[in-house]
């Protein structure tokens, strides 16, 4: 579907897998069904997701934690140009707790912004 290493726009991203072109994890029928990341908030991407806060994003962080299917992640590498790193797919979730800071400290994003780390592994 994807070819590591090689960029896409959000457009190919949506005609793909569908989900909205503008949410980072754009979900479908009750699934996310990818992860498009800036480095910026997501500074171990694509091994670990920072959730934000929002009635949209903190369920969607909810659902990616939760479900068992791979999904493919990419990062943003300028304007619309989005580099697929590969299919990844949560191994582990923290809301709160000594694994949680970890992750958050050195993000440079203040703990209450965060709702929930991903913890990604590839497939």
């Amino acid at each position: 579907m994807f070819s590591v290493g090689r960029d896409y726009t959000r457009d190919e991203i949506y005609s793909k897998v569908g989900g909205s072109k503008q949410s980072y994890l754009p979900t479908k029928n009750g699934s996310v069904v990818a992860a498009c990341l800036t480095h910026g908030l997501n500074p171990q991407a694509p091994r670990v997701i920072l959730c934000g806060r929002g009635s949209r994003i903190e369920p969607a962080g909810e659902l990616l934690a939760q479900q068992p299917d791979a999904i493919p992640v990419f990062l943003k590498r300028d304007v619309n140009r989005w580099e697929y790193q590969g299919n990844f797919k949560a191994t582990a979730s923290y809301t709160a707790g000594l694994e949680f800071d970890g992750y958050v400290s050195g993000s440079g994003r203040p703990h209450s912004e965060v709702s929930r780390v991903v913890v990604m592994s590839d497939v």
